[in-house]
C-alpha cells in the first residue's frame, strides 16, 4: 500500500496565512501532496480554486473523515488499523482516544 500524506482526502481548515490572509478560516479538501514543493493542493469549499498550502497552514477540520485511499494507511489516518466488532444489544464499547466508530442498527434496533 502507498502511504498517502496524513491530510490527503481530509477536510481541512486554513490558518496562519500572511500574504493570503483572506483564506484564513476557510475550509476545503486536501486533494494531493506535492513532495517536491512540500505543499498540499487544497480545493476550497464553494470555489473552483485549488491553492497550494504548506502543512503548517492546515489543520484537520472538525468532523473530517479520511477518504478510503488515505484511510488505507495508518500514517494517513493517524490511528491503528480499523477493526470491525459486533456488540450484543445494550453492550458498551470502549474506543481508544482519537478513534471513530460507525454504528449500524438492524430493523429491530431502530429507535421509535
Amino acid at each position: 500500500l502507498s502511504k498517502a500524506p496524513p491530510l490527503v482526502g481530509r477536510r481541512v481548515a486554513i490558518g496562519g496565512l500572511v500574504s493570503r490572509a483572506e483564506y484564513n478560516g476557510k475550509h476545503g479538501t486536501a486533494n494531493s501532496f506535492n513532495e517536491a514543493t512540500g505543499r498540499y493542493s487544497v480545493a476550497l469549499d464553494g470555489h473552483e480554486d485549488l491553492i497550494a498550502l504548506k502543512p503548517a497552514n492546515l489543520t484537520i477540520a472538525p468532523g473530517s473523515i479520511p477518504s478510503v485511499e488515505s484511510a488505507a494507511s495508518p500514517l494517513a489516518a493517524g490511528t491503528a488499523p480499523t477493526a470491525v466488532a459486533t456488540q450484543p444489544p445494550g453492550a458498551a464499547a470502549t474506543l481508544p482516544p482519537g478513534a471513530a466508530a460507525t454504528v449500524s442498527l438492524t430493523r429491530d434496533e431502530q429507535p421509535d
